[in-house]
């Protein structure tokens, strides 16, 4: 069997696992009161954030209202230093090419922060944070973004795969 076909099965089967991860963790929510919900969503970014192996996993919700993003749940790494507190209320204007990704439901995904112009507000954000590479998901709810899932990489450089 040729490399090329590893690799597809080997992707074929990762697939097929975050899938069934998914499904398993869809249906904790059936029957969930909203009070308990936090909780849930907690565990469910831990098994995704274990799935994908990052340092550290994240959810922001972004306030249309008042043109700011905000980091409502995070899962870190052993040794990975918690940044939550200090990611809140983040300027959307700061970050306008990353918002217009999510907005049009893009995955987006920086394999080196250190390649982004200094200047930029992304790298300004990230760059303090240890941030090497990452991966962020948009949560679409219809045609509109409501926030994002996200995966940093602190450790080490690493390119996402979709």
């Amino acid at each position: 069997m040729s490399n090329e076909n590893v690799s597809k099965n080997e992707a074929l089967w990762q697939l097929a696992r975050f899938r069934d991860l998914l499904i398993q963790i869809s249906s904790r929510f059936i029957g969930v009161p909203f009070e308990d919900a936090r909780e849930s969503l907690q565990e469910a970014l831990r098994q995704i954030w274990l799935f994908v192996n990052a340092d550290r996993a994240y959810v922001f919700d972004y306030d249309w209202d008042n043109n700011i993003c905000k980091n409502t749940f995070e899962w870190c790494a052993e040794g990975i230093s918690s940044e939550i507190d200090h990611l809140q209320e983040i300027p959307l204007a700061a970050i306008p090419w990353w918002v217009n990704a999510h907005k049009n439901g893009e995955i987006l995904s920086i394999p080196d922060v250190f390649v982004l112009d200094k200047s930029d507000g992304v790298r300004k954000i990230l760059e303090p944070q240890g941030i090497k590479s990452l991966m962020t998901v948009p949560i679409m709810l219809g045609n509109t973004c409501v926030g994002f899932v996200g995966f940093d990489s602190v450790r080490h450089h690493r390119i996402y795969s979709e």
